[in-house]
């Protein structure tokens, strides 16, 4: 089994971080994008447009007209694809709640199958919209070009203050700007949203032609904790909530009435900028061990290295490690899923951000400001070079996205499709852009674009050495934390332990140009000292010359000294006098 596991990882490497493949057949394999569903359409000035350019604009004009479906209502066939749109909660009591406004977009493959299709539910972010930079970049499209039904669905989180109201109104508690309580709840009105949308596709198997046996999930930020409920949580996880989370009712309390009973088989998930819920005291999780060793989705994971939203790993909430409700990211996770045998595999971005992708190279226009959508709108796809010229500044950091999310697309289907046990394989990978032109992956230790996997940060990021004697600390190419050494008086010692300067620091070994001392050493006052060392002069009685004595010798040899210089004082006063006197009888005799 483990060679199966290795050959797979190197087909998947092989084939999904390279150039994309097509296939034109009426047969769809779920894995590879279908020539059939291109929808450039077929002009004089069109003519000579590579695939991989018939299907980064086909996948443009898909998302505009999601966005025309989504803005009226109005169900749209465009090529050999129906793409509807469907209000998917259940209507409630009362007037003007914005729930019943959330709406999915629905794209239906029309070529004809001989059994039903595997349905893709795909919610992207908290601030998305039908007609947003995200389903574009994150290529949901794709899925359907591959052959599958695309329920696209937004989430609740779309209009954060309508969300807060309907949450203070349903716990009958004001619980502004408390995290601990708005967040995990805004996640489970989330999960009953998700719900609501999984049911929906379940009950119109018919209607739409897909397999509830065969569901898949891909989810973004906001969107990967739904597709995470749908995939990973139970019923055991919502029944004993307690209060004031039980007040939102159970988790099919937004499922149409007459499709509560309806069931679906969640077969794996794509989560891209997810982390996961830590059950335990400091947590407030009210939903338990979303992991479970009865579960058996298979998820792949997608994190961007450098996304400080959520981070790939510890506490993000709270910014503390273990200390809010979602604090696990990729890195920390996963041996909660290998203990519970899930296949699990994840890539992490070395320079992605919370879209995941690396947008070094798409600056032009920023995720999520509308600006992309609005060119979409605007592009003429019977005449697309003119079009290109108009809009290049958006058109080519948008191509560099798409190229990402794409190949992203291309490993996520054979994900969901090979049914290899992966759980004996490597699960955390490190994947870059080949370049700023060519968006396809390579697997990589983030060195080469120069970013550090051991502080999570780009190389010149400040951080911290610990080391008193250097500033300016920054994390340096070979991903170690180094400050500058400060010495202004250039003695060696750094400015913070530095007592003597200019010199060395007391206790250093010194020469104080003393013959009479050894041991010279810096003393506490700078000053280079040594210990005075006796050396007995020359005596016959010794019979010794230049040579140390011994600690009694030295003792007689400091009282033979003291006595000759009492000798030698006495004596000099006596000279003294003694002259004095001659000179004093001089005088008289004179």
């Amino acid at each position: 089994m483990r060679t199966i596991n290795l050959v797979f990882m190197l087909l998947l490497s092989a084939i999904s971080f390279s150039q994309r493949t097509y296939i034109n057949s009426d047969i769809d394999d779920f894995i590879r994008t279908n020539e059939k569903y291109f929808c450039v359409p077929v002009t004089t000035v069109n003519q000579g447009m590579s695939n991989a350019e018939k299907d980064f604009y086909s996948t443009m004009r898909y998302a505009k007209v999601m966005g025309e479906v989504s803005s009226d209502g109005k169900t749209q066939i465009i090529g050999n694809v129906e793409i509807a749109m469907e209000k998917f909660t259940k209507n409630f009591d009362f007037k003007n709640e914005y729930l019943e406004d959330l709406k999915m977009i629905i794209l239906k493959p029309l070529t004809p199958t001989t059994a039903k299709r595997p349905c893709v539910l795909i919610s992207i972010g908290g601030a998305n919209a039908n007609l947003s930079e995200f389903p574009f970049l994150t290529t949901a499209t794709h899925y359907l070009m591959k052959g599958y039904v695309v329920a696209y669905f937004e989430n609740p989180n779309i209009n954060q203050t309508e969300e807060s109201k309907y949450l203070i109104r349903e716990m009958n508690i004001n619980i502004f700007n408390q995290s601990k309580v708005i967040f995990p709840s805004s996640v489970y009105l989330g999960a009953q949203v998700a719900t609501a949308a999984a049911k929906f596709m379940s009950f119109h198997t018919n209607t739409y032609n897909v397999d509830p046996n065969e569901f898949y999930g891909l989810g973004q930020s906001y969107g990967s904790h739904m597709i995470m409920h749908l995939g990973l949580g139970n019923p055991s996880n919502y029944d004993s909530l307690m209060s004031p989370y039980n007040k939102l009712k159970d988790i099919n309390y937004l499922v149409k009435d007459n499709m509560r009973q309806k069931t679906y088989t969640m077969r794996a998930m794509s989560m891209w900028a997810s982390a996961y819920p830590v059950d335990g005291p400091n947590t407030n999780n009210p939903f338990g061990e979303l992991i479970g060793t009865d579960d058996k989705v298979r998820v792949i994971h997608f994190h961007g290295l450098m996304d400080n939203l959520i981070r790939y790993h510890s506490g993000w909430l709270l910014d503390l490690e273990n200390q809010s409700m979602y604090c696990n990211g990729v890195k920390d996770v996963i041996p909660r899923f290998k203990n519970a045998n899930i296949d699990y595999l994840s890539f992490v971005v070395c320079g992605g951000g919370h879209a995941v992708l690396d947008t070094s190279a798409a600056k032009p226009f920023i995720l999520g400001s509308g600006e992309l959508s609005n060119v979409i709108s605007e592009i003429n796809f019977d005449n697309i070079s003119s079009s290109y010229d108009k809009f290049k500044s958006y058109i080519d950091p948008s191509y560099y996205l798409f190229t990402q999310g794409t190949n992203i697309a291309d490993m996520t289907a054979r994900y969901f499709q090979d049914k290899v046990d992966l759980t004996a394989m490597p699960t955390i990978n490190y994947i870059t852009p080949i370049s700023n032109t060519n968006g396809n992956f390579k697997m990589s230790d983030c060195m080469e674009q120069g970013f550090c996997i051991a502080y999570d940060a780009n190389i010149g990021t400040l951080c911290d050495d610990n080391d008193v004697c250097t500033k300016d600390d920054k994390i340096q190419v070979d991903c170690t934390c180094k400050g500058i050494f400060q010495d202004e008086d250039a003695d060696g010692t750094c400015d913070e332990n530095d007592k003597c300067s200019f010199g060395p620091e007391p206790g250093s070994i010194c020469d104080d140009n003393d013959v009479c001392t050894k041991d010279d050493k810096i003393q506490v006052d700078c000053i280079c000292k040594g210990i005075f060392k006796m050396r007995m002069a020359m005596a016959p009685v010794m019979k010794m010359t230049n040579v140390l004595v011994d600690q009694s010798q030295e003792v007689f040899a400091m009282t033979m000294m003291s006595v000759l210089k009492m000798i030698k004082y006495r004596l000099i006063v006596f000279v003294k006098v003694f002259s004095k006197m001659m000179i004093a009888m001089v005088l008289v005799m004179l």
